[in-house]
């Protein structure tokens, strides 16, 4: 199930699901699907945005993460 969208700066498109992941269809056409073994908290994603340096920021129901093209990193959680 599709729960949010998100078309990049560079012409990337990210789906997230309520289950699935995340998915990011590359410019080029490109396919990718992002979960657990990728380093998301949850399948569950449940907000999508771009922050000003082109790094894409998900929620999930089990935290924020950044993505890069280096890979998943978890945001601290706020004191």
């Amino acid at each position: 199930n599709v729960y949010t969208l998100l078309h990049g700066r560079d012409g990337a498109v990210w789906t997230g699901t309520w289950g699935s992941g995340l998915i990011h269809r590359r410019p080029d056409g490109g396919i990718r699907v992002l979960g657990a073994p990728e380093g998301l908290p949850s399948p569950y994603i449940t907000a999508l945005m771009e922050d000003r340096s082109g790094r894409l920021v998900a929620a999930t129901d089990s935290g924020a993460v950044i993505i890069t093209g280096s890979g998943v990193a978890s945001l601290p959680d706020p004191e």
